[in-house]
């Protein structure tokens, strides 16, 4: 795992990419059926799954390999489940320094979405447990919860919720034990995260491509 300090305000802007081929797959013993088949824009090489109800406490979005990826590959695990923060890459093009964002809270959405960090895994997906950082099973996105509710963030006139996609880099980690003397503050903990400023809105757990942008 790349363990990452930023000193800067770092934006990322999207690029388009391709769309990956949905597919009927089975996690555990249950049927599940895709989403629609991805624009540009969103993932090339991922599926999302969802489970629970939008807006619940159990709401996960799981993230696996596509069928077509899956049928030439040796991943282990059924049906190929991914990790988002362990299992993609930090880099899409490392030449190029072209990053892999998952996306967690789409452009003018107000459901404060993270990375899994506490509770358990719906019952029904019957999967390969490994102990994380995140202390969740596969990591999968969840609302996160205020006073044992889910949490929602305020508008700011004139805009609705969050004014781009966010996300988090795969493979980063923000050290709670590391000071950063230029802003006096300690990492969370978690995933380092990132801004997409392109004008699309993005689904939520769609892995995007993005370059950085710094300001100083």
């Amino acid at each position: 795992m790349q363990v990452l300090s930023f000193y800067h305000i770092c934006v990322l802007i999207s690029f388009c990419i391709l769309g990956a081929p949905g597919s009927a797959r089975a996690i555990g013993t249950e049927e599940i059926q895709p989403k629609p088949k991805m624009s540009a824009g969103d993932a090339v090489k991922y599926d999302i799954v969802e489970r629970g109800s939008l807006y619940s406490l159990d709401y996960r979005i799981f993230i696996s390999e596509s069928y077509t990826q899956r049928v030439f590959s040796l991943q282990e695990g059924p049906d190929g489940v991914l990790s988002p923060w362990h299992d993609i890459p930090l880099y899409a093009d490392e030449s190029k320094k072209i990053f892999n964002m998952i996306v967690e809270i789409p452009r003018w959405t107000n459901a404060k979405m993270e990375v899994g960090k506490n509770g358990l895994v719906p019952s029904q997906f019957h999967i390969f447990l490994v102990k994380m950082a995140t202390k969740e099973a596969m990591s999968p996105i969840k609302q996160d919860v205020k006073k044992g509710l889910p949490r929602f963030v305020h508008n700011i006139f004139p805009h609705k919720g969050y004014i781009w996609n966010y996300g988090a880099l795969p493979q980063t980690w923000e050290d709670p034990n590391h000071l950063v003397p230029e802003t006096n503050a300690i990492g969370d903990n978690d995933p380092i995260d990132v801004l997409d400023i392109g004008s699309k809105v993005q689904k939520r757990g769609a892995v995007i491509q993005v370059g950085n942008f710094v300001l100083s």
